[in-house]
């Protein structure tokens, strides 16, 4: 089977990078606005620019970076997510117990049931897999969830897809 790579919509991109943008200059603006007659305390002002420039700009950085790359790559060895700062990078057929569509807060995700967790956690950094167990205990989601917000494939089209590389896999396997 070919190699399907699947990439995302740049004027999706570019809203979600006008919107960071815009979100980081308000938090610079928090910082440097003088407070001081606000009714607000002029210290709580500040902390809230910083905190929100540390989030907002290092989102806004995140996003100039992967800006126009594909979200992920699926072929006959497995799949890559390129989507998620948490991902997991190259996951092969051989890990993957079941694919479904998960849904969260009304988005929809593709959620990947692994065989042995521990195999993929252990070759992330400790903050990725402290971030992978966080998500996965607070939503109940499968371990790897790929977010399909910036593609224009429907969920069900990449979950059929696949699927069908799956299957081809495990029918390799059998033989």
């Amino acid at each position: 089977m070919d190699r399907v790579v699947i990439k995302k919509i740049w004027t999706k991109q570019l809203f979600i990078l006008f919107l960071a943008l815009l979100m980081t200059l308000a938090s610079v603006f928090c910082i440097i606005v003088d407070a001081s007659s606000s009714r607000h305390h002029p210290y709580i002002m500040k902390l809230v620019g910083i905190v929100g420039t540390l989030f907002f700009g290092g989102g806004l950085l995140s996003l100039i970076c992967t800006f126009n790359k594909e979200q992920m790559v699926i072929d006959s060895e497995g799949f890559i997510d390129y989507g998620a700062n948490a991902s997991f990078g190259f996951v092969p057929w051989s890990n993957v117990e079941s694919i479904s569509v998960s849904v969260y807060k009304s988005q929809k995700f593709i959620g990947v049931e692994v065989k042995d967790r521990d195999l993929l956690l252990e070759k992330l950094p400790k903050y990725k897999q402290i971030l992978v167990r966080f998500f996965a205990k607070m939503t109940g989601s499968p371990p790897i969830t790929i977010s399909l917000g910036l593609v224009k494939e429907k969920p069900q089209e990449i979950l059929d897809l696949m699927n069908e590389y799956l299957d081809e896999y495990q029918k390799n396997e059998i033989k």
